[in-house]
């Protein structure tokens, strides 16, 4: 039956997305513990906490696409199935739409604070940074993990917009979307620029 397909194929992605977190959260709980031990990460490898915006967007995004799946699924009312299973069902699409937006919810507004902290150590670093040759800013790939996990956070907050119609949640929106594409543009441009240009101090970074 195509319907109990469909309705595996739901439990499915909840399930694995459940795993995702799983390890996500106990990797941010290792992030969170590195940061209150050593501080700030250095200057070489202080973007790598935007990495940690990743997980963090597509489980709200993920979450919220689910239960909208959910609302969908009007073919529950005329499903037939015996025992218990029609009253589970019934019920599971009307609590899944309020409980995954209240999750989604939680990790999205986590996701807003990460934000705050990397943008934090990033802009601690750059400008603290003295302008020795050992830790001045040096132009390499390691900025390209901005992009992706802050587009995933762009992502989430657009699928907040869809389901609430909050009007500062719109703004908010393309406001994420702005940053993504104007860091988009001129990573793309530094990186062609540091490759052809100054070649020898891009590729030494990843020498030392």
């Amino acid at each position: 039956n195509s319907h109990l397909l469909k309705i595996s194929l739901l439990f499915t992605a909840y399930i694995s997305l459940g795993w995702g977190m799983l390890l996500a959260f106990l990797i941010i709980g290792m992030v969170f513990n590195n940061l209150f031990k050593d501080g700030f990460y250095p200057i070489t490898s202080c973007h790598a906490l935007w990495i940690i915006c990743g997980p963090i967007g597509h489980s709200a995004n993920s979450l919220i696409q689910l239960s909208r799946y959910v609302r969908d699924f009007e073919f529950l009312d005329q499903l037939t199935v015996s025992g218990n299973s029609s009253v589970f069902l019934e019920i599971f699409r009307e609590n899944v739409i309020a409980a995954s937006f209240l999750a989604s919810l939680l990790i999205w507004s986590f996701g807003i604070f990460w934000i705050f902290v990397c943008a934090t150590s990033s802009l601690r670093n750059y400008f603290n940074s003295s302008e020795s040759e050992t830790t001045k800013p040096i132009f390499n790939t390691s900025y390209w993990s901005i992009i992706f996990p802050l587009a995933t956070m762009t992502f989430a907050t657009y699928q907040l917009t869809i389901v609430t119609d909050f009007m500062f949640l719109y703004v908010l929106s393309w406001i994420f979307t702005l940053i993504v594409l104007g860091l988009s543009l001129l990573v793309h441009a530094r990186t062609i620029y540091a490759v052809i240009f100054t070649a020898s101090e891009f590729w030494r970074f990843y020498s030392d």
